[in-house]
């Protein structure tokens, strides 16, 4: 391995310090049979390691992709990994992000240097939210607790909600109304001291989102697994997403309307968060580097 490289990696039995590829006639490209995961570090510590590769064995038996390591295996790998990439660096906020992913034909954990600048708007102004007529996978077809690459379906509702905003993030709802999520983030609502996710085996168990979950009771607030509908997010007090990227946000804008932003809870949580994590969980977003990265995409 070289000094400082932008990628880690391990791939089928050998480490790299280069981004891996994947041939054109693997399993993973020919029928999109990929099972994945996506952790972050915190102050150099991975955030709820163990829970992320759990979810990626659930996700790899549930596509009947078979994996070469067991769980255990694969905490030590992805510590071996991440040693060498702060070694390389010697610093605390060197942040990063690895990357978990199996097809049939291939294993292999990627650690990329962590880039804010997707999420900065989201953070700082709130994300902004539009529904999709793009309608959720039947879970009959693929089961939505799995966190696979078979995608297509949400690129289509990426596309079409950003034909009248490139700024918008779409929103998958059910034929009756129902919200489900996002295809990076999971959607709750604040009601009446009140955090309502939609039902778990609905949508996909996000581990941001258990952790909010968990953040609750410090807060003053109560969990509840309950459906919602378009028509009774605009009742809510406040939307928030959670995701591994950004940990918790606020939502300004839904299909149009103004939202709440911020709002106490989404602040309280921000705090709580970041008390366990020994690192402000926003501060990637604050700083002058990811302003000029965002610029630079725009």
């Amino acid at each position: 391995m070289g000094v400082d490289p932008s990628t880690l990696a391990y791939c089928n039995g050998e480490y790299f310090d280069s981004p891996l590829s994947l041939p054109t006639n693997d399993p993973g490209f020919v029928w999109g049979a990929t099972v994945t995961d996506r952790f972050r570090t915190y102050a150099t510590r991975p955030f709820r390691l163990a829970e992320h590769i759990q979810r990626f064995h659930r996700s790899a038996q549930e596509c009947l992709i078979p994996l070469p390591h067991s769980e255990t295996e694969i905490s030590e790998i992805v510590h071996r990994l991440l040693e060498r990439w702060f070694r390389c660096r010697n610093r605390d906020d060197d942040e990063c992000v690895g990357i978990l992913w199996a097809t049939p034909k291939t294993f292999a954990i990627e650690l990329h240097r962590f880039d804010p600048s997707p999420y900065v708007r989201w953070v700082r102004q709130g994300a902004r939210l539009q529904t999709s007529r793009v309608r959720p996978l039947p879970a009959l077809c693929v089961p939505r607790q799995v966190k696979m690459r078979s995608r297509l379906h949400w690129w289509i509702a990426e596309q079409e909600v950003k034909r009248t905003d490139p700024d918008m993030l779409a929103v998958l709802v059910e034929e009756n109304g129902q919200v489900t999520e996002t295809y990076l983030a999971n959607v709750l609502l604040v009601r009446n001291e009140r955090i309502v996710s939609p039902p778990l085996d609905q949508i996909l168990e996000g581990i941001s989102l258990r952790f909010v979950q968990e953040l609750c009771g410090g807060i003053g607030m109560s969990f509840e697994e309950k459906s919602f509908t378009v028509s009774e997010i605009f009742g809510a007090d406040e939307i928030l997403l959670t995701s591994t990227p950004f940990g918790v946000c606020g939502v300004s804008e839904f299909d149009g309307l103004p939202q709440q932003f911020p709002g106490k809870v989404v602040m309280a949580l921000r705090e709580a968060w970041s008390q366990v994590v020994g690192r402000d969980i926003w501060a990637d977003f604050a700083s002058p580097l990811a302003s000029r990265r965002e610029k630079v995409s725009e």
